[in-house]
């Protein structure tokens, strides 16, 4: 018996319904509902006894079934499906033979298009940007970033998951770690909020870890203006804001507020002067600290994502620019001897669509723009990397760099959901649904951040905030049924390892389905919870080979709240939420507060969430950690005098130890900003192209 003890779930009533849904819809809850059903649909999965039998009987029986059609088509409108990738920039020998290049940029994410439109700039150099996934700006799930949830684990999605993480609940839980596959990378899957990172960040990176003053906060100042374009009606019309001369007017990316505000935004941001968090209108100048509308990366509702908005505008002008989409670049080719000091890069394996394998080399230089997972994953692969680990692997080893792969980090979240009462929907704004589901944010420096800044260098090395609130207004019931996933990965251990399970396959098609009936719609526009996120963390993972075949994906540890302080941050940052909570602005807007792990038997919802103990919180802290899509630092700069074991590459972006070989992603930070990564993975790019020009002029 598994449906919370209260009865056993009849299968064959399940087949025998008038209507797929009738049962399940209506008075029930809907996400209740999507529980049952998919607890039912589990069961049916792990049934040894005549299996197969069950299997046919059901498929046989749901094509009659009235709800099926209505199922597909739900299904069908919001999902991403193949035939929307376009055909312009496919990877075949014709388009590539003959060409020579200077330079191939490996993964057209956030920071590979940036670093493509900047070395293009010079018609003399002949660039080559190759990535694994295709062409999709135009489909409506991409370009929207409202249906972000129907993306993941689609064909524009590379489907990573983390190892087993034993801090988590329940223990061992599987994290999907979803990354953009596609021209655009993750900027084509993400929330589109727009953090560059603080003035502490940069300077510790110029100081604490010895990178110079061109990663300081003013070294990095000019790389950011490079990219933006923001002016005051953008981003606060109704206040005199004047643009700080820090930020940039003229760059291709334009940049816009969650303007006008609506009723929420405003208590959100109300609550928070109340305790204490004071207002900034512009977190992305020289001060973070504060709350305020969110900045996005978006216009008019559509995407503004790293190929749309760097490189199709200036295409028809860059004829040295070759791209060449969905194709997988197998391994660098290193050509030299390690113990003779002459190591280089000189080319990529390139694996066509049609499964043929070409080689193209680079006069000048490799660079790997594929992120925090696919660029360790491709210096392994290429024989960069630990010995141990690659031997294991029968890969031949040309250098020993242990660092690669090593030092990983994501920012951990804890999620307080909270649905407000009915009575205050009507003086709730719906003009904004759909645009945005982060509206407005708040970072707040916690006293754990203060202690750690004195402790370190007696202080010389300041800290920024290590909290983030994010306002959640909206998810789509997409994401609701991914969490479902989760929840119940450690009661059906074959789901995640079995992606061609029914459930696997269906569960978020079904989250589709009951986004379009009027119940869910109406229980999501309801919500207004907040995501902690701990900015500041400790806590170090891995990226590791699961085989020497490219086409497996690699094990990552993200090494969630391994370091103690990570849990403890969030902790005080769910306190400080329970403190907005019962502020006068916000008490009309807590409803219903769903925390099971802080439920007793006598007491539930919001008054469990106030009275809840520590442990009970990090019990809640535990079950509702997962990714925020920030993963980097697996190949991380260091300075002339750090060890192999620190560090893969230098200030430069070189890769130590081998010539034309370099990384411009979110790899290559020492520690994760206290930001969303799009930014700065951005601002590495510009980066890596203002050394590349220094070096060859």
């Amino acid at each position: 018996e598994y449906m919370g003890g209260k009865k056993l779930f009849k299968m064959e009533r399940f087949f025998t319904q008038q209507s797929l849904l009738k049962d399940y819809v209506g008075p029930i809850d809907s996400q209740k509902a999507v529980v049952k059903i998919a607890q039912a649909w589990a069961l049916w999965n792990v049934i040894k006894f005549g299996y197969s039998l069950l299997r046919s009987s059901f498929r046989a029986s749901i094509k009659t079934h009235p709800g099926t059609k209505a199922f597909r088509e739900a299904s069908e409108r919001s999902a991403f499906h193949p035939t929307e990738f376009e055909e312009r920039f496919i990877a075949t020998k014709e388009v590539l033979k003959g060409k020579e290049f200077d330079f191939i940029i490996v993964g057209a994410g956030s920071a590979g298009c940036v670093l493509a439109r900047k070395l293009s700039e010079n018609p003399n150099v002949r660039v080559l940007l190759v990535e694994a996934g295709g062409e999709c700006q135009n489909a409506a799930a991409t370009s929207t970033p409202s249906r972000v949830g129907s993306l993941w684990r689609s064909e524009v999605d590379w489907r990573y998951r983390s190892t087993p993480q034993p801090t988590l609940i329940p223990t061992g839980r599987i994290v999907d770690l979803e990354n953009g596959k596609g021209l655009g990378g993750t900027s084509l899957m993400n929330y589109c909020m727009w953090v560059r990172g603080t003035k502490e960040d940069f300077d510790r990176w110029a100081n604490e870890y010895k990178l110079g003053a061109e990663w300081s906060y003013e070294g990095v100042l000019n790389n950011f203006r490079n990219l933006e374009s923001v002016c005051p009606a953008t981003l606060d019309p109704s206040r005199a804001y004047k643009v700080s001369e820090e930020r940039g007017t003229n760059g291709p990316l334009s940049l816009r507020t969650t303007y006008p505000a609506s009723i929420e935004m405003e208590t959100f941001i109300a609550g928070l002067n109340q305790i204490g968090v004071q207002s900034n209108t512009d977190y992305n100048s020289r001060k973070q600290e504060g709350c305020g509308y969110t900045q996005l990366s978006s216009f008019k509702g559509r995407r503004a994502d790293s190929f749309s908005t760097f490189l199709e505008p200036i295409l028809p002008l860059r004829k040295n620019l070759t791209i060449a989409s969905e194709g997988l670049v197998r391994r660098v080719l290193i050509e030299g001897e390690a113990t003779q000091g002459n190591l280089k890069a000189t080319g990529i394996e390139l694996e066509l669509r049609n499964g043929e394998v070409i080689i193209i080399h680079a006069n000048k230089e490799v660079i790997l723009s594929s992120g925090a997972v696919g660029t360790p994953q491709l210096l392994m692969l290429s024989g960069i990397g630990d010995r141990s680990h690659l031997s294991k692997l029968g890969i031949e080893t040309k250098i020993h760099i242990s660092a690669v792969g090593n030092h990983l980090q994501d920012h951990p979240h804890a999620f307080i959901p909270n649905f407000v009462p009915l009575s205050m929907v009507p003086q709730m704004s719906k003009a904004r649904l759909g645009l945005t589901a982060v509206p407005a944010v708040a970072f707040v420096k916690s006293p754990i951040s203060e202690n750690r800044e004195k402790n370190l260098n007696n202080g010389q090395f300041k800290h920024s905030a290590d909290i983030q609130l994010i306002q959640v207004s909206h998810v789509t019931a997409t994401a609701t049924s991914k969490g479902l996933l989760n929840q119940m990965e450690h009661k059906f251990r074959n789901i995640k390892k079995n992606p061609n399970s029914f459930l696997y396959r269906n569960i978020l098609k079904l989250g589709d389905y009951f986004s379009t009936l009027p119940a869910t719609q109406e229980k999501l526009n309801r919500m207004f919870s907040i995501l902690v996120v701990n900015h500041a963390p400790q806590s170090r993972g891995s990226v590791r080979l699961a085989s020497k075949n490219p086409h497996d994906l690699p094990l990552v540890d993200p090494g969630y709240l391994k370091d103690p302080s990570d849990i403890e941050t969030l902790l005080w940052g769910v306190k400080l939420v329970r403190k907005l909570f019962q502020t006068p602005q916000m008490q009309p807007f807590i409803g219903d507060v769903n925390m099971t792990h802080v439920e007793t038997k006598t007491r539930k919802g919001t008054q469990a969430f106030i009275e809840a103990s520590d442990e009970l919180l990090r019990n809640h802290i535990r079950a509702t950690t997962g990714t925020t899509w920030h993963l980097s630092c697996s190949a991380r700069m260091g300075s002339d005098d750090a060890t192999d074991d620190e560090c893969v590459c230098d200030n430069q972006l070189k890769v130590r130890h081998v010539k034309g070989l370099r990384i411009a992603d979110c790899s290559v930070m020492p520690f994760i900003v206290s930001a969303n990564t799009n930014a700065s993975a951005m601002m590495i790019g510009d980066k890596c192209g203002e050394l590349i020009y220094r070096e060859y002029g």
